[in-house]
């Protein structure tokens, strides 16, 4: 989906779903479990940024309006505004794990960093499902 060079910070990270008003209600809700995003900051061969869409921009199981310093979501779509510093390189994918497909529009912005100390720390994200059967 998107490759970004270092060293730099991406400041916001947008994605506006274009759903038609006929969609229906689920498919609108599906997508936030369906899409996973995985993120792999410099050269990393495993992820670190790896959940649904919907926990990364902080709306799970459906889609809501909300704002707040990081996350949020609105008529002009969802995002991610924590802070995530890389040093040479970073890879942004979505995959679509559901049978129904997305159309999307998605934004990246960054800030260049003029040199990389290594005082900053990435940030990991990596969703975990489990289910509990207790008689």
């Amino acid at each position: 989906m998107a490759t970004l060079t270092g060293p730099a910070v991406v400041r916001e990270f947008r994605i506006q779903p274009q759903l038609e008003e006929s969609a229906k209600a689920s498919a609108r809700q599906d997508l936030l479990r369906d899409l996973l995003i995985d993120v792999r900051w410099d050269d990393h061969p495993n992820p670190s940024i790896l959940a649904p869409l919907g926990d990364f921009v902080g709306s799970m199981w459906r889609r809501v309006q909300f704002q707040s310093r990081y996350l949020g979501g609105d008529s002009g779509g969802l995002w991610n505004r924590l802070p995530m510093p890389f040093a040479r390189r970073a890879d942004f994918a979505l995959t679509n794990q559901g049978e129904v497909e997305h159309t999307l529009t998605v934004s990246v912005m960054t800030r260049h960093l003029e040199s990389w100390d290594g005082s900053f720390g990435l940030l990991h994200a990596v969703f975990r499902h489990e289910f509990s059967l207790r008689p």
